[in-house]
């Protein structure tokens, strides 16, 4: 798959990003997923094979084994590198993408706006998703098809004590990989 024989449209169905979003995910986790170089394996995965495995695998139902036997690697190879390379976005990306608040004082603010308004206690935001509605797209509508029987598109959001989604400044990077 990453040898440069997928055209386009089969790149985006394997791992749900362009070719570019994908090239541009992998140079910002490179740094925390590349081999050792130290290291006398030298056959252990690159970066962006990690993604790609990561990527694949999530991109829908996901099966271990038919992760692994796509990517030519042991069921429990995938599994790991599935984990390693989550936590590294979740740890390593995610601070930099979502933006939470900085300071005790600003938590507590936050807190006690939802404690207010509704008698949550620490909540700072909720997060939901859900469906919108969509006309059915020319290429690959099949990838927009909710089992409720309409085309849409799925989103997420996180909204403030007023029912108000937050849309802030470093969330416009994320979209830099879709």
């Amino acid at each position: 798959m990453l040898s440069g024989n997928l055209s386009d449209d089969e790149w985006q169905k394997n791992f749900r990003l362009t070719r570019d979003a994908f090239f541009k995910l992998e140079k910002d986790l490179r740094p925390f997923i590349s081999p050792d170089p130290s290291s006398p394996n030298h056959r252990a995965m690159s970066a962006a094979k990690k993604l790609a495995i990561t990527l694949y695998y999530l991109k829908d139902t996901g099966s271990l084994r038919m992760t692994a036997n796509t990517f030519g690697i042991h069921v429990c190879t995938v599994s790991k590198t599935i984990h390693d390379v989550c936590r590294v976005i979740c740890y390593k990306l995610g601070p930099k993408l979502i933006k939470l608040p900085q300071s005790e004082g600003e938590m507590r603010e936050k807190v006690a706006e939802f404690e207010a308004k509704y008698g949550c206690i620490q909540a700072f935001g909720c997060v939901d998703g859900t469906h919108i509605p969509i006309k059915r797209p020319a290429e690959n509508s099949q990838d927009y098809f909710w089992y409720k029987g309409f085309f849409s598109l799925n989103v997420q959001a996180v909204c403030d004590y007023r029912g108000q989604i937050q849309l802030l400044t470093k969330n416009i990077e994320m979209m830099n990989y879709l």
